[in-house]
């Protein structure tokens, strides 16, 4: 039975248990689950019972079972080692005490643990992070810590106090948008949370701007968007010329799809923005997104400057794809040769091709490693694809392996997106045509033949199994271009080389299609 079935079918028979079955079936359930997922699970029922109307909350634990939070605490810092099941029933203890409204006690068990955990002071047997090991959700219990710790401070000490609990309890608990936090988490209206919101901003303010590390810069575009709009993001980008704060005022723009003032922010921000190429090249990606979005005439002119500030294959796609002949595509390729960057091979092999320069094209193959194919630089994946098909005669069609992140980093969000032409589509505007002249054919086909047996080469080398099939299929493909007995000879060959390599063996076998 397929799982959505199942799914329907469980979800139709809950709808027919009432109230005092539900109840008996959770109490028939909860011995059956075992490790971290029983007290989640127990942690839930609670919390939804507090929530449920009916008056009803957990005792709260009292001041002693503080007292022997506070001595766990003390011996599992002395040890650098505390049993997860122990900080889990303290941590728990915390959470009941917090639902019934003993802000206090569970300010002191949360405290106890959460902050020394945050420390790394001890550790609870994780490999990572403390959730990996812990049945109770130790980011839902920081901040119900921040939470009690606001309802216990005095008016004028609040912001500071709740500033150092999330602040020290590092990790375990971080939170990007703290006020939201607060709110969402209280169990009753936090007093006078508007005067907390401006001493909070005074807190996250000089923190942000104390010449240490910005940690906090999310939590200052938060509270001074909530107090001074988007006037108060300006300033804050401005004065910081941190990538992340003239993103927030950018990315509130283009949410809101004002598109003029979007495309002026994003310019701003990559002239102003003190960080590397890949992130003014981002900025610029956005004031082209405006640009399209307008119809702006200077289109082109935009997505060219962000591709020569930060030249990834994608941003040259759109360069080149807003030619509308084959001749404005050839002039425009032959402008981007000037200027692509020696590493960005693959870039250089797409406008060798589409420039029909065969002969320097064949020498970039031939130059090529043997490993790396996948890899965003490589130019055999786009020159090997384009060879083979102008001599055997077909329509040209590259298939790209997945790229990194950086090439696919400025097409990451919401609609609406820069449009990025395939590369098949400026190769079929570009129009190809195999060489007449027989000698660069066999430039070409020699070109072909090098890399692939460098290919087969370098992979059995590194004994690159993944590896094999494509290898095996470059060299497959080069012998069924030329289809001469010579070149089926030198094919058998290769293979006779690799003889002892059996999963190499198996490659070149099912790339020839024998058994």
């Amino acid at each position: 039975m397929a799982r959505k079935s199942r799914d329907s079918m469980v979800d139709a028979a809950l709808e027919a248990l009432d109230a005092a079955q539900l109840r008996d079936l959770i109490h028939e359930i909860l011995p059956w689950i075992h490790d971290r997922n029983r007290p989640r699970l127990e942690a839930l029922i609670v919390e939804r019972a507090t929530q449920s109307g009916s008056g009803w909350t957990p005792d709260s634990p009292g001041a002693w079972r503080a007292e022997k939070a506070e001595a766990f605490a003390a011996a599992a810092v002395m040890a650098s080692y505390a049993d997860s099941g122990d900080v889990d029933a303290y941590l728990r203890d915390g959470m009941h005490a917090f639902l019934a409204g003993d802000y206090q006690v569970a300010a002191r068990i949360f405290g106890t643990l959460l902050i020394p955990m945050g420390r790394a002071d001890f550790h609870v047997g994780q490999d990572g992070q403390v959730d990996d090991v812990l049945g109770v959700d130790a980011g839902l219990c920081a901040r119900q810590f921040a939470v009690a710790t606001y309802m216990t401070s005095v008016a004028k000490d609040r912001a500071s106090e709740v500033f150092a609990v999330m602040r020290d309890v590092g990790e375990v608990g971080r939170v990007l948008r703290p006020l939201e936090a607060l709110e969402q988490t209280a169990r009753e209206p936090l007093p006078d949370f508007d005067g907390f919101v401006v001493d909070w901003l005074a807190v996250v303010e000089a923190e942000a701007f104390s010449g240490g590390e910005r940690g906090d810069d999310a939590w200052l575009r938060e509270v001074t968007l909530r107090l001074h709009g988007e006037e108060g993001l300006v300033e804050v980008a401005r004065r910081s010329r941190a990538y992340n704060d003239y993103n927030a005022w950018c990315r509130l723009l283009k949410e809101r799809k004002d598109w003029v003032a979007a495309r002026a922010a994003y310019e701003e921000a990559a002239e102003r923005v003190e960080a590397d190429a890949h992130v003014r090249g981002s900025l610029l990606d956005g004031a082209a997104l405006a640009a399209q979005e307008l119809g702006a005439a200077d289109l082109s002119e935009v997505l060219e400057r962000a591709w020569k500030v930060a030249p990834t294959l994608e941003r040259l796609q759109r360069w080149l794809g807003q030619c509308a002949t084959r001749e404005a595509l050839v002039e425009r390729a032959e402008l981007a040769l000037a200027a692509v960057p020696a590493r960005a091979e693959r870039q250089r092999a797409l406008l060798l091709v589409l420039t029909s320069k065969f002969d320097e094209t064949a020498q970039l193959l031939e130059e090529a490693e043997g490993i790396g194919w996948s890899y965003e630089h490589h130019p055999g994946p786009v020159i090997f694809e384009v060879f083979a098909a102008l001599l055997a005669g077909e329509e040209v069609c590259v298939t790209l392996p997945a790229t990194g992140w950086a090439a696919r980093a400025s097409s990451v969000g919401h609609s609406p997106t820069l449009k990025t032409p395939e590369i098949n589509a400026l190769l079929a505007l570009a129009e190809l045509e195999a060489p007449a002249d027989e000698a660069l054919r066999d430039r070409m086909r020699g070109a072909m033949r090098r890399a692939a047996e460098r290919r087969v080469d370098e992979v059995a080398a590194h004994k690159a199994r993944d590896d094999y099939g494509h290898a095996a299929g470059l060299m497959v493909r080069c012998a069924r271009v030329e289809g001469t007995p010579e070149a089926e000879a030198w094919m058998r060959g290769i293979m006779e080389k690799y003889r002892r390599f059996s999963s190499l063996k198996k490659a070149f076998m099912a790339g020839l299609g024998e058994d």
